[in-house]
């Protein structure tokens, strides 16, 4: 049988190519003298350095202090409900909350694809945490960019109702995103950019012709 250690040992040892690059069992040499392909990169590489780091907690930053303000730009844009055609029990206000919801997701979407290119153009290099910090960062964005528009329209429209008015008339009211899925949309754009931008820089690049090993490439004359 042999000793385990020393028979371990052998299987790192290296190993003799031949004149065409390749080993004994026809795997190429990948210049570190190892035999079977045991240089090669694993396919997926969850290893960061420090400034991948500081890049997916940049995007994450930035898209978190967007938010706010892309919910500030939605509470006085999105359209004003009409209290007294609530009162009236006009259908109106069903509408209204469909524009402020239409409001929401088509800001966000643009914020969102802003943000990946912005994310393709500084932290192109950078490995998974950009993607990371898109998406967490985006997420909690559209959450703080909820409130924040919530706080600003909804004290406002309530004024306008008379005393007693019952909570159903008071939740009619209410400036606030009521379609919850929406708070994707900024990461999921982000994201989706960044993406497509990687695999457009990634593989529309015209590849090098494979020449082949050097003993076999044409020599010029």
């Amino acid at each position: 049988m042999g000793d385990p250690a020393r028979r371990s040992g052998e299987l790192w040892q290296p190993a003799s190519f031949d004149r065409d690059g390749t080993d004994r069992d026809g795997y190429p040499d990948d210049g570190d003298g190892l035999a079977g392909g045991g240089g090669r990169r694993p396919a997926l590489d969850l290893t960061t350095g420090r400034g991948d780091l500081v890049a997916g907690l940049a995007c994450l930053l930035a898209m978190i202090v967007a938010g706010p303000l892309l919910g500030l730009l939605w509470a006085a844009t999105a359209p004003r409900l009409d209290v007294r055609a609530v009162l009236a029990g006009s259908e109106a206000a069903f509408n209204a909350q469909g524009g402020v919801d239409a409001y929401f997701g088509l800001i966000f979407l643009v914020g969102g694809i802003i943000g990946g290119l912005l994310a393709l153009w500084r932290g192109r290099d950078a490995s998974w945490p950009v993607p990371v910090g898109l998406a967490v960062g985006g997420f909690g964005g559209s959450l703080l960019a909820g409130l924040v528009g919530h706080a600003l329209r909804t004290d406002g429209a309530r004024r306008h109702l008379p005393p007693g008015a019952g909570p159903y008339v008071i939740s009619l009211v209410d400036f606030k995103l009521r379609a919850h899925g929406l708070y994707v949309v900024m990461p999921t754009a982000a994201v989706t950019v960044l993406a497509i931008g990687l695999w457009l820089t990634t593989h529309a690049r015209p590849r090098e012709p494979d020449l082949g090993p050097a003993d076999q490439r044409p020599h010029p004359d």
